[in-house]
């Protein structure tokens, strides 16, 4: 029986990989949250400031450009329609701490003054494609 295992090693290696790899799959996806906090610590340790977005976001383009060009911070698409719970959970785990940290930062809060201006252009660029239509 020894000899058998000798002369397969390598056909148990692979096979046992390909056992352990759904447990792996599994981990990734359940250490998500943790995942997205210990991202945004290292970033906000770097001081640079960003946040995940997910979902259909209607003002995106311009919410993401007015967070670069006043404050510096970047804006990361994660998912736009279809959206995994672990996406969910790493997105929600990052911004928490990376959007407490640009208020302190900042002052205010910066992320809803940006969006605020961000849906006004939107909301103007809209009005005036309605009118020209």
């Amino acid at each position: 029986m020894k000899t058998f295992f000798a002369k397969h090693k390598r056909l148990f290696t692979v096979v046992g990989l390909i056992l352990f790899l759904p447990f792996l799959v599994q981990t990734w996806w359940l250490t998500a949250g943790t995942r997205g906090q210990l991202h945004a610590r290292f970033d906000l340790w770097r001081s640079h400031y960003a946040i995940h977005t997910y979902g259909l976001i209607l003002e995106g383009r311009e919410y993401a450009r007015i967070l670069k060009d006043r404050y510096g911070i970047e804006t990361h698409d994660d998912a736009l329609c279809i959206v995994s719970e672990a996406q969910i959970s790493y997105a929600n785990n990052y911004n928490k701490l990376s959007i407490a940290a640009a208020d302190h930062k900042f002052g205010h809060d910066v992320f809803r003054e940006c969006r605020q201006e961000a849906r006004h252009e939107w909301e103007s660029r809209r009005a005036q494609s309605l009118e020209g239509e």
